[in-house]
């Protein structure tokens, strides 16, 4: 499954917004946006820890 559908899924399933991710990643809401979207995966992957992504695929 690609990265973007994994963060959408993942977020909806724990009700958090885009701007409740963002912020706790320090990015812009409309930088989740485009991730959700694959718009802009270099960010992404610069964004999240390895940590983050083990958590993501958990």
């Amino acid at each position: 499954m690609p990265l973007n559908i994994v963060i959408r899924e993942k977020r909806k399933e724990t009700g958090l917004t885009q701007e409740e991710i963002a912020d706790y990643l320090g990015v812009s809401a409309p930088a989740v946006s485009k991730w959700e979207k694959a718009c802009s995966a270099k960010r992404l992957w610069m964004s999240f820890t390895a940590k983050d992504l083990k958590q993501v695929y958990s």
